[in-house]
Formats: C-alpha cells, structure tokens, sequence
C-alpha cells in the first residue's frame, strides 16, 4: 500500500509540473501577444509604412522563387512577426 501512494505522490508532483510548466508558457504566449496588440495600436491609423515600424512589428521576411508566367505568375511571401512566435502570413 505504501508504494502505491508513493508511486501515486510521483505522478501527482510530475502531473503539477507539467501544468506549471503549461501555464508558463501560456503566461508567455499572452504576454508576446499583449505586447504585439500593444505596439500595433500605436499603428491603427498609420497610412504608409515606414522603416522604423516595420522594424518594430515584423521579424522576417521571406520572398520564394515566382512559379509560373503572365497572369498565372505566382509567388509566395512569407512574414513572420516579431512577437507572435510562429505566426506568418503567407501571400500567393
């Protein structure tokens, strides 16, 4: 019987680990995602990009080969944001 609850003591502790480790990341993601909604409003009426602003808000971008000639001519752009962690915005 002892080494049941033990084994269930272990389990339990792993269990809480895991959750807080859970909710650090999620505390984290919030608060990327606060600071990204933060920086954006200073931009909500904003009607030409400047250099300092997408400095600010965009961390990669990514240009692909084009496929295709003419009006089928397509080409994939890839822009990753500086706070969302993995978010992109693909355009064809």
């Amino acid at each position: 019987m002892s080494s049941a609850y033990e084994n269930e003591q272990k389990e339990l502790t792993h269990k809480r680990e895991d959750l807080k480790a859970r909710i650090r990341a999620e505390e984290k993601k919030t608060q990327s995602t606060n600071q990204f909604l933060e920086t954006i409003r200073k931009y909500e009426t904003v009607t030409e990009l400047n250099r300092s602003m997408l400095v600010e808000l965009i961390d990669s971008i990514y240009v692909y080969q084009a496929e295709g000639t003419g009006r089928d001519r397509k080409q994939k752009v890839e822009i990753n944001y500086r706070f969302l962690a993995g978010s992109q915005c693909g355009i064809a």
